[in-house]
């Protein structure tokens, strides 16, 4: 990737109004064609749809606008600075950020039952958690009041003003440790950021070399975008043959023990993730599906020999692949952070005052900044009745696992983050018991879900991409702090308007909305309900299973270091033992033997031209499903989902 080729200075203000104009439309139209035409995944993938279809209409515009005078387009650093914006605001508009939100402060309200008796549990909940009224949360659910009264406005404020707050210290934080790290990451162990490549290509709109120009871009852009047009076809006419491309489950196929252990066991052949296989080291894309279908085999040993049992505690649980994951996502981000610790002790202290060519914060600020952050997250929490002495590390961890999460994406591009158990909550739990903590303690915990249920849409692999854009091309750092802050502002505010607005207006709990987001909002009191009735001890079995995870980890990590052309790569481990790789171990196999075949049989320079190609079936098989998708929004018609399934 080299550095803008377009030697114009850029401007701070026409990104950051294309931005906030983008940023509002786009977050409606992501959450209104998932939730009510259910046709479109505006985010939840490592490389968001929302953002690069954005970046591809801007980016079309601004050439178009060249035509007519070259002043008027937009440099590679102001595209990319909108990409970043809009990026943030899909996440924020995600999983584990505003529609969780929005949805776990009112359920246990609406949802509670004689059979369930939350009601009894509701003094334990403090009252700035979320609305009490019951014709506001009625109405809510329902679709029958309207948001814009002064009496709804009212019941929302405070509770929205307590957990918004808390939204944008996490955003703030993780601002914070990815410039701390960056440096690091990008000029001293120069990671691979695969995801980079597409938008970078893509705004490098003139010259002989732009991927606007390469034939094979084109090839890989029209066969995705044929293939999944065939699939969104024969969903408006189901006699069209169809084209095999999203996961299919082979459950099936394995109705006994020990194969049951299988389970779920799917195959894909997406081309998006065939693509960004394609860009990843071999080592990368041949560990993800490798130690996938190891966990698998360790599912049917543990059945075979009779070490899993029926149960769901205790050492029934064997494996504990999840567990596993969890201690290897933490163990690699303690070692890598205890490899960065020295350099960048340097860097705040002055003693290292080389150029950060990847950084947009200042490091004593950054360190300043998180240890506020960290002091008043757990001042938040300690109002609510959580104790401080377990908050503080409660939400150092959730830090360093969402920069797991980031070092995953840099690493390995995997295009699902999803994980499953082992999250700080987990840890928490597991440590100490339920039984430790008290009633009020475990609600607020247990409200804590919203942020630590998924990360899929957690800002911190965007964070650090952006810092790799800037590396790559030569972005003000002021400039794209600028973006980071609008973008994170107004992205909030319309995630916002647009979710309680379409809950208001359709009824989260009616069939007009798709329920899955609704279905989320009750985990918080389905989770209090069941620590208060039934108290568990502390978890050894999954303590056990996460220091199982960290210690492969660790020995995978030294063997890469110290055997020559050791073929595994211990972030790969750490993704495998999620389901993150339940519908993408497939599109990594295939894309692991193309290359492997490519550089064996035809050599790098081969390799470099076909690149292209792949960068093509990236992008044709995100822009294409985003005009269907927007066919379908306009229409009010449900289309067909090309991902996950």
């Amino acid at each position: 990737m080299s550095t803008d080729s377009d030697q114009r200075p850029s401007t701070l203000w026409r990104p950051l109004l294309i931005g906030a104009i983008a940023i509002p439309p786009g977050v409606f139209f992501g959450a209104y064609g998932y939730l009510i035409t259910q046709g479109i995944q505006w985010g939840q993938t490592s490389l968001q749809l929302g953002s690069v279809f954005t970046l591809f209409i801007v980016t079309g515009f601004s050439f178009v606008l060249g035509w007519v005078r070259r002043a008027w387009r937009l440099t590679r650093s102001e595209l990319l600075i909108v990409y970043v914006m809009v990026s943030l605001s899909v996440c924020i508009s995600g999983v584990s950020m505003v529609p969780f939100l929005v949805n776990s402060m009112v359920a246990g309200r609406y949802f509670a039952s004689p059979e369930n008796k939350w009601e009894e549990l509701f003094d334990h909940v403090p009252w700035w958690f979320g609305p009490t009224d019951a014709k506001i949360v009625t109405d809510y659910y329902e679709g029958r009041g309207t948001l814009y009264s002064y009496e709804t406005l009212q019941h929302w404020a405070v509770p929205l003003s307590y957990w918004c707050v808390m939204l944008l210290l996490f955003v703030f934080g993780s601002l914070c440790i990815a410039n701390l790290v960056g440096k690091q990451w990008v000029e001293r162990e120069r990671l691979t950021f695969p995801l980079v490549q597409l938008p970078v290509e893509i705004t490098a709109q003139t010259g002989a070399h732009s991927i606007w120009r390469n034939k094979l871009m084109w090839v890989g852009f029209a066969t995705a975008g044929l293939l999944e047009s065939i699939n969104y076809i024969n969903y408006f006419f189901p006699g069209i043959p169809t084209v095999w491309l999203k996961a299919r489950r082979l459950d099936s196929h394995f109705p006994t023990n020990p194969w049951r252990g299988m389970r779920p066991f799917s195959i894909a052949f997406y081309p998006f993730m065939i693509g960004i296989g394609f860009l990843l080291t071999l080592e990368a894309s041949l560990s993800c599906w490798f130690f996938y279908l190891l966990g698998k085999a360790q599912n049917v040993i543990c059945i075979a020999t009779g070490l899993r049992g029926a149960g769901s505690s205790g050492i029934a649980r064997l494996p504990m692949l999840y567990e596993q994951g969890c201690g290897a996502v933490l163990a690699l981000m303690i070692a890598a952070l205890w490899i960065a610790a020295r350099p960048i002790k340097a860097r705040i202290t002055g003693a290292d005052a080389s150029p950060d060519t990847a950084g947009f914060l200042s490091p004593r600020f950054s360190a300043i900044g998180l240890a506020v952050t960290l002091l008043v997250l757990t001042w938040m929490g300690s109002t609510a009745g959580f104790p401080a002495y377990i908050g503080l590390p409660f939400f150092a961890l959730y830090f360093v696992f969402v920069l797991g999460i980031g070092r995953i994406v840099a690493e390995t591009g995997a295009g699902w983050t999803m994980v499953q158990a082992g999250r700080p909550r987990e840890l928490v739990t597991a440590t100490f018991g339920t039984s430790y903590f008290s009633p009020r303690a475990l609600a607020t915990l247990a409200y804590f879900s919203w942020f630590d249920d998924d990360y899929r849409d957690a800002p911190m692999p965007h964070l650090l991409e952006a810092m790799k854009m800037r590396s790559a091309v030569g972005i003000r750092g002021q400039h794209l702090l600028a973006g980071v802050g609008v973008s994170t502002i107004v992205g909030l505010l319309s995630s916002l308007w647009t979710h309680l607005h379409i809950y208001y207006t359709f009824g989260a709990a009616t069939a007009k909305v798709r329920g899955w987001y609704t279905s989320v909002g009750r985990r918080p009191f389905n989770r209090l309900s069941s620590w208060v009735n039934g108290p568990l001890p502390r978890d050894w079995a999954g303590l056990g299973g996460s220091l199982f995870g960290a210690i492969v980890a660790v020995l995978l990590a030294l063997a890469r270091q110290r055997i020559p052309a050791w073929p595994f790569h211990p972030v790969g481990y750490a993704i495998a033992m999620t389901p993150s790789m339940n519908y993408l171990w497939m599109p990594f196999l295939v894309a692991w033997v193309l290359k492997l075949l490519v550089l064996r049989y035809a050599g790098i320079q081969f390799y470099r031209r076909i690149v292209p190609l792949f960068l093509g079936a990236i992008f044709g098989d995100f822009i294409i499903p985003s005009l269907w998708g927007l066919y379908g929004t306009l229409a009010g018609r449900r289309t067909y989902f090309f991902f996950p399934h």
